[in-house]
């Protein structure tokens, strides 16, 4: 039967084969190695632009850790939202990969002086002993302070872009309600941070960062190779005086931009879709106090700007009231107290009231400013005094109040007002645009000029085509005071940033427009300037894009001249 079915085989292919060489093949018919035809077309350059800037914008964008219960659709589409705005405005994507990655460093930086103070404390000192245990949903807190990974770059990131959260949609919880909704409270860079310095961030290996990362290396490092070929195509058609296309040098533009933003974000794990989860009672003090002192414990301002001004936090209206020193076991005064918020104080040596009013306002007045009658308010500043009691690394984050100089409180006894520790800790999911949550060490006006000279870096790349060539005078007189327009448009806002820099009145000016602090003239005139200026550098770039596709139905020749060296490489 085996060698039945050989024969057949060699029948049907081999024997027609050889037949075909032998018989129909004639000596002169037969060629060996075949060069290509030193030319290429339209259909391929398309091709090589469109393949390009496919990898410049998607691959190179890396978003972070999405919302709860995000379908498909929606990260879809939160995705094309960032490939829009990479292609027309990459330098925008750039700034937001230069912002987390400044924030990453400095939280590896945070983290290893929180290791190293809990390291070095005395054993009654240390927070890592919580009175009640904390789970993560793949790994367990130590209780030695000693971690045993070291935070990296891809840690850093992973911190930075949401992968660490609370979970306080849990059955067994007895304060679900307390958190307005909210089924996870996704922690910010600045929230791991406090995290870490309060002892409970969990250890998490690198392996364990990989196996969520959706990209790995090998293929970032082919598409540098193909994002940058365009570049070392479009220089040497230069030195060989062939002409390039308007697309191309479109392209190039981003092919810088995407090389920039594949060297922050190399450590930085991709399409990361469920982030390391904290359970337990145990972190709920914590996560009360990161919930009030952030912007989803507050409500937007009303008026006429309200809806452009950011919710103010809970704890921005609160200030706290130190204790004399009371004892935590003196139980006598917890039974003896006249009011909820008087054992509390009894238990954890403060609390937190209201504003005062004036240097004469008393015990009682502060408290009816707060959230009369409001059981989660109540229960939320229950949870977060306890956590100012429990964690050493959040009181000394206050500060002095101004009203310290006011009158007495409590039967003649002066008390200290402390300002509470109020900043962006916890967010609903982690926001991909630069936010308050992120840390930095750099100026916000240095990070200005930075984001202005990446885009004055974007408009000068499509000036020096200039001399290209134009399909009509008018496209060509367009592209000429888009181009110029766009970059004087950041050079004016990089100059604004500069001056502001040295000159902190423009800096303050800005900072009271932003906050509607500012008389009606001075805020029209600078909402004026901004609506002119943004609109025309929306437009201007809007065609710089439109126009490097149009302007493809009609080019020189020589733009389909290849040169013949370039064949040997392999690209699209």
């Amino acid at each position: 039967m085996q060698r039945r079915t050989v024969t057949v085989i060699y029948l049907f292919c081999v024997q027609p084969s050889f037949a075909l060489t032998a018989g129909s093949i004639k000596p002169g018919d037969t060629v060996g190695f075949v060069h290509g035809d030193n030319q290429r077309d339209t259909i391929s350059l398309l091709i090589s632009c469109l393949v390009t800037l496919g990898l410049c914008v998607y691959t190179a964008v890396h978003l972070n850790v999405p919302a709860k219960g995000e379908r498909y659709l929606q990260t879809m589409g939160r995705e094309l939202k960032w490939c829009i705005i990479g292609l027309f405005a990459p330098e925008l994507v750039l700034y937001a990969a230069w912002r987390q990655f400044a924030s990453a460093k400095q939280l590896i930086d945070e983290v290893s002086r929180a290791t190293t103070a809990a390291i070095g404390s005395h054993g009654e000192q240390k927070t890592m002993h919580a009175e009640k245990s904390v789970q993560t949903e793949e790994t367990s807190l130590r209780g030695d302070d000693k971690r045993i990974y070291n935070w990296t770059l891809a840690h850093g990131f992973y911190g930075t872009m949401g992968g660490i959260a609370i979970d306080v949609d849990q059955e067994d919880s007895y304060h679900p309600h307390i958190f307005g909704g909210a089924k996870r409270l996704t922690l910010t860079a600045k929230g791991v941070a406090l995290l870490a310095h309060c002892g409970h961030l969990p250890d998490i290996t690198l392996d364990d960062i990989k196996d969520k990362n959706k990209a790995d290396s090998l293929a970032k490092v082919l598409v540098c190779f193909q994002a940058g070929w365009m570049i070392i195509q479009v220089i040497c058609r230069q030195a060989l005086d062939l002409p390039s296309t308007l697309l191309e040098v479109h392209t190039v533009a981003h092919v810088v931009c995407a090389l920039l933003m594949y060297a922050i974000w190399w450590h930085k794990p991709r399409q990361v879709a469920c982030p390391t989860l904290l359970r337990g009672e145990g972190v709920l003090p914590l996560a009360a106090y990161m919930y009030s002192a952030s912007r989803m414990s507050g409500q937007r301002p009303r008026g006429t700007f309200g809806r452009l001004l950011n919710p103010r936090p809970e704890l921005k209206q609160l200030v706290y009231l130190e204790g004399q020193g009371a004892n935590r076991k003196d139980a006598r005064r917890v039974d003896t107290a006249s009011s909820e918020c008087e054992a509390i104080e009894a238990l954890t040596c403060g609390r937190f009231v209201a504003l005062p009013l004036s240097p004469t306002s008393s015990h009682k007045q502060e408290l009816e400013l707060t959230h009369a009658g409001d059981h989660s308010f109540t229960m939320r500043m229950r949870l977060a005094t306890e956590a100012v009691a429990k964690y050493p690394a959040i009181l000394s984050r206050f500060q002095k109040s101004e009203a310290n100089t006011a009158g007495t409180f409590d039967h003649g006894q002066r008390r200290t007002h402390l300002l509470p520790y109020a900043t962006e800790l916890v967010q609903p999911y982690s926001l991909n645009w630069p936010n308050a949550g992120l840390l930095r060490r750099t100026e916000s006006l240095i990070m200005g000029m930075t984001l202005w000279g990446a885009s004055m870096a974007y408009g000068a790349i499509h000036v020096s085509a200039w001399r290209y060539f134009f399909p009509t005078p008018a496209e060509q007189l367009l592209w000429h005071l888009s181009s110029i327009w766009v970059t004087f448009c950041a050079a004016f806002w990089l100059m604004v940033h500069l001056l502001a820099y040295f000159f902190p009145i423009i800096d303050r000016i800005w900072v009271a427009y932003n906050e509607r602090r500012l008389g009606l003239l001075w805020t029209g005139v600078i909402t004026l300037l901004c609506v002119l200026c943004g609109v025309s550098f929306v437009g201007s770039r809007a065609f710089l894009v439109v126009e490097a596709f149009a302007s493809i139905r009609v080019v020189p020749r020589g733009v389909y001249d290849t040169p013949s060296w370039s064949q040997v490489f392999p690209h699209l």
